[in-house]
């Protein structure tokens, strides 16, 4: 290699920390695929984006029961309804009633 180039990509030994109880990050990272619960997943996202979730909402995701306003404003009070039922329509989940523009 030319200059200060370092290899994008290496393999060697790694320099844990030592007495860390997750010096790799793996167990945080794994955590939630091997308790895939709406509990775990609150854990995660509370912990992951700083904010409060609704276990309810994410009880009802979690059941595919159809999307309303109290489970978007208990996961984000912030989204935009818009762009929240466009994507669920998007992809095929369930809305109730009044968020269905073609309901009549």
């Amino acid at each position: 290699m030319a200059g200060d180039e370092r290899p994008v990509l290496a393999d060697g030994q790694i320099a844990f920390p030592e007495h860390h109880p997750d010096p790799d990050g793996s167990h945080w990272l794994f955590e939630f695929l091997l308790d895939p619960t709406p509990e775990a997943f609150r854990t995660f996202a509370e912990d992951y984006y700083e904010v409060p979730v609704d276990v309810e909402a994410v009880r009802d995701i979690y059941a595919s029961r159809r999307l309303g306003l109290p489970q978007i404003v208990g996961l984000n009070p912030e989204a935009s309804l818009p762009e929240v039922v466009a994507a669920a329509r998007a992809m095929g989940y369930p809305l109730v009633d009044d968020l269905r523009p073609d309901a009549s």
